[in-house]
């Protein structure tokens, strides 16, 4: 499995965790809103990216977008609110990773696929993403 591949993997099951928290507390909201915005200032960034150069201009803001990212995932895994931990182990336990569709996490989505089509801009990103990776299975 690709960087991209398990990167892109732990980001859609920390928005389905995201959307869950929103919709069981009130107070979770922040959380919520935090997700998602970091979701969609990355996707945005990528979006002004059109050329390989572009790409290399833009490392240390994309770096620093995976590692917020990754920083969510951890806060998230290592307090997770009591109501959803049966939710969470069961998950774990069954393998199940799937959450809810998010516009904000498709648009990501799409945007990294584009960038991964470039020339290059596969070997850019996942070195970008190592980083990342590598704080989240910690």
């Amino acid at each position: 499995m690709s960087y991209l591949q398990r990167f892109l993997q732990l980001l859609i099951a920390s928005i389905g965790l995201v959307l869950v928290l929103k919709s069981g507390h009130p107070t979770n909201l922040s959380i919520e809103n935090k997700g998602d915005l970091e979701i969609r200032r990355f996707a945005q960034l990528l979006s002004s990216i059109e050329t390989i150069e572009h790409l290399l201009a833009k490392q240390h803001q994309i770096r620093r977008h995976y590692v917020n990212i990754a920083n969510f995932i951890c806060s998230i895994r290592r307090a997770p609110p009591p109501h959803l931990i049966p939710n969470i182990k069961n998950n774990v336990q069954s393998g199940s990773a799937k959450a809810p569709k998010s516009s904000a996490g498709d648009l990501l989505f799409q945007q990294l696929a584009r960038l991964y089509e470039l020339p290059g801009g596969r070997d850019i990103l996942e070195s970008l993403q190592t980083h990342a990776l590598f704080h989240i299975e910690m």
